[in-house]
């Protein structure tokens, strides 16, 4: 079993896993915690991906005793295996099929998915994509770019010097037909102004606004998209990012005079020795 890189142990305690000792323990673990958040996982996702998951769901708070029941249920599984199994070959001729599920189960069954948190897919499914559009819709100008990710999507805004990030929506699942994910807020690196735009009881108490370890940004965790766009809506963050992204652009815009004039001031420089060399020359 592969073991535990240092960076990985220090993510995992971030949201509460001490226990994990290797990448199988760690993912049985973060599997179970996400399924009691109602989040659909597959065996494809890699352990970060799932990191990143828990950490939309989770302050901290320990979650090593899902290790202690994760064991006692393989335990009772593999008793109802046995046990299944002896019914199958005392009941069932090896020819016997599998029968197709009644319509009203496979109804059951798809009513039920719904109320799952699923992983966004937005660049191979059409209606993923869709639940963008209210984002498209406020970003709609020709100063915005919108760009979908794999799991996400971010805003850019074309300034008059470069292209500068406004916000990402990264982690992002669906539930009960509703987007949401880890707001990032890019142009914020100090949590104290950032709360400061925000309305008291603008969200539930329970919402992580701040940044975890490690973060350098501030964030928002487990927001919808119709949160993301009242937010932008009710307050001036949008304001803020535009102003904070004006200055930016503005030290850009003089860096890149700076380097321009220094480049000229180089040429210019070379041109004159180039000259004076071939002056030398045609005294000699």
């Amino acid at each position: 079993m592969a073991t535990l890189k240092k960076k990985t142990i220090e993510q995992l305690a971030s949201i509460g896993i001490t226990k994990a000792t290797t990448e199988s323990e760690a993912r049985q673990i973060l599997v179970a915690f996400l399924e009691s958040e109602d989040v659909m996982t597959s065996d494809s996702d890699e352990l970060e991906e799932l990191i990143a998951m828990a950490e939309t769901f989770n302050n901290g708070e320990n979650i090593d005793h899902l290790f202690k029941k994760l064991e006692d249920s393989e335990k009772v599984q593999k008793v109802e295996k046995v046990e299944k199994v002896e019914k199958v070959n005392d009941d069932v001729s090896p020819k016997k099929t599998r029968e197709k599920l009644p319509k009203e189960q496979k109804a059951t069954e798809e009513k039920d998915s719904k109320k799952k948190n699923v992983k966004f897919d937005p660049l191979n499914n059409d209606k993923h994509d869709k639940l963008l559009d209210p984002i498209r819709k406020f970003f709609n100008g020709k100063q915005y770019n919108v760009k979908v990710l794999k799991q996400g999507v971010t805003i850019f805004l074309y300034a008059k010097n470069t292209m500068i990030t406004l916000f990402s929506i990264k982690n992002a699942s669906i539930k009960n037909d509703e987007l949401s994910g880890i707001l990032w807020n890019n142009r914020f690196k100090n949590e104290e102004e950032f709360i400061s735009i925000i309305p008291e009881n603008h969200f539930p108490d329970d919402r992580f606004i701040g940044k975890k370890e490690g973060d350098v940004l501030v964030t928002i965790r487990n927001i919808s998209v119709s949160e993301f766009i009242k937010l932008l809506t009710d307050t001036d963050l949008l304001k803020e990012n535009l102003k904070r992204a004006d200055i930016l652009d503005g030290k850009l815009g003089k860096n890149r005079a700076k380097l321009e004039e220094s480049l000229k001031k180089e040429v210019s420089k070379k041109k004159s020795s180039v000259a004076k060399s071939e002056d030398e020359e045609i005294e000699d």
